[in-house]
């Protein structure tokens, strides 16, 4: 492989700022996953296919393995477009897979039978760009296409753990500068930020209760308090997902487990999403999910 190539990409990384979009070590060597995209691609039999978020290729090769007659490959990161390339070159698939440096979105083209496949789904389901496939008045068919939320919620249990979040005692904003009206306007959305987040919210993201690959055994008692449903084939999704949360009380835990066509989001390939301790959950409270970012909030009446 070039020099450039093996410096760049990052198969495994050692460090948090290395990139392994496209290259995401656990994600190909996860067999329940790959599994689960083995039986879901048998479908592209004879069929024309584009592979959304090409990476390192390992859909379009199961499309291929089940039949498919071409692939019309998307990848809008440029290095893992160029790694795509080398492998395409390297296996002699230029006939078969043709791949653009490019992002998708689901505009009617030239390619009217085609079937589009894809893996652009993140931790929370939205934050790799999942819209794009959404568009309801082009018929052809995007698989996997059906995503699924169940929301838990439990009280929260007195457990010696420390919890990863971001709690500093006080928040100024001293720039050094003085900006005038800019200065209170940064501080009033730190004190804001404060109040919301740490004071009635808290965002864990290595929290006790949803970090249980086992399941959640020994945390207590949990139930399911709300979800939701789309299918990006049939149904335009909303720019915020909104669900009643059918549970109110004081300290209450409150987190997401993720589903693709009925097959749950988890590790290797999905990190556990994050959960939020609610310090006084008000009855008709809302889970809030924006489908751009992924991000999610809790909103008291």
């Amino acid at each position: 492989m070039e020099d450039k190539l093996s410096q760049t990409i990052s198969w495994k990384p050692l460090h948090k700022h290395d990139n392994d979009i496209g290259a995401n070590w656990n994600m190909i060597n996860d067999h329940i996953r790959n599994g689960f995209y083995n039986t879901l691609l048998k479908q592209c039999k004879d069929k024309v296919v584009i592979d959304v978020g090409f990476g390192t290729g390992i859909l379009s090769m199961i499309a291929l393995k089940h039949g498919a007659k071409i692939i019309h490959a998307y990848e809008m990161d440029k290095e893992t477009y160029l790694l795509g390339k080398h492998i395409i070159k390297r296996l002699g698939l230029k006939s078969k897979i043709i791949l653009k440096d490019k992002m998708f979105v689901k505009e009617f083209n030239d390619l009217p039978d085609a079937i589009i496949i894809h893996e652009i789904v993140g931790r929370n389901i939205w934050n790799e760009g999942l819209t794009c496939l959404n568009n309801v008045s082009d018929p052809r068919k995007v698989i996997p296409s059906v995503f699924h939320a169940k929301l838990f919620a439990m009280e929260k249990r007195e457990v010696e753990v420390d919890f990863k979040s971001f709690h500093p005692d006080t928040m100024v904003f001293d720039p050094g500068i003085d900006l005038g009206k800019y200065n209170n306007v940064i501080q009033e959305l730190l004190d804001d930020h404060k109040t919301s987040r740490i004071e009635k919210f808290q965002h864990y993201y290595e929290f006790p209760y949803i970090q249980r690959p086992e399941g959640y055994g020994g945390h207590g008692d949990y139930e399911e308090v709300g979800s939701y449903t789309y299918d990006i084939n049939t149904q335009k999704i909303p720019e915020n997902i909104i669900v009643d949360l059918d549970i109110y009380g004081k300290d209450i835990v409150i987190w997401p487990q993720y589903y693709m066509d009925d097959y749950k989001l988890n590790s290797p390939s999905w990190k556990a999403d994050k959960g939020c301790l609610c310090n006084d959950l008000q009855q008709g409270s809302k889970f809030i999910q924006n489908t751009g970012s992924g991000k999610w909030w809790i909103k008291c009446p």
